[in-house]
């Protein structure tokens, strides 16, 4: 699936998947405000979750649930005070990657990855003028994962 939204503000995206090498990209751009969330479920392998986001107050959200493995989630958004949730359940060899920049304000991000093996959650953070950047990480039930967290 591909969802363009470019300029204004407000605007809403909603993808759900279920099936076999699904992939979702979405790009929002404009003022900001904007709300992207994209539901992969009971997929075989390889499902994938790009988000670009530009503006102010955006959300996303990705959840990628009971998939046999190889999943992935990368969200970006640029502009001031985003938010970011990735849920990452029963997916081996699974990433998300969280890259969240702009000005002022604040950026927070959350990545749960459950039952998963072998797995990656990287949340990059670049704010200025004493903004604050929140990155939550939880693994739970797995072997081998890795989790990073990058603010600055």
């Amino acid at each position: 699936s591909e969802v363009l939204q470019i300029g204004g503000t407000d605007n809403y995206a909603r993808v759900n998947q279920t099936g076999n090498y699904n992939d979702s990209y979405i790009k929002q751009t404009g003022a900001g405000n904007n709300i992207a969330e994209v539901d992969q479920l009971n997929n075989s392998d390889y499902s994938d979750s790009v988000i670009f986001q530009d503006g102010d107050g955006n959300e996303a959200y990705v959840t990628q649930k009971n998939n046999t493995q190889t999943t992935w989630s990368h969200i970006s958004q640029d502009g001031n005070d985003h938010y970011a949730k990735v849920t990452q359940d029963t997916a081996n060899n699974s990433a998300s990657y969280i890259f969240q920049t702009g000005t002022s304000y604040e950026h927070s991000a959350t990545v749960e990855q459950r039952d998963t093996t072998d797995s990656l959650s990287m949340i990059r953070q670049a704010t200025s003028y004493g903004a604050a950047a929140i990155a939550n990480h939880t693994q739970v039930n797995g072997t081998g994962n890795y989790a990073s967290s990058v603010q600055w």
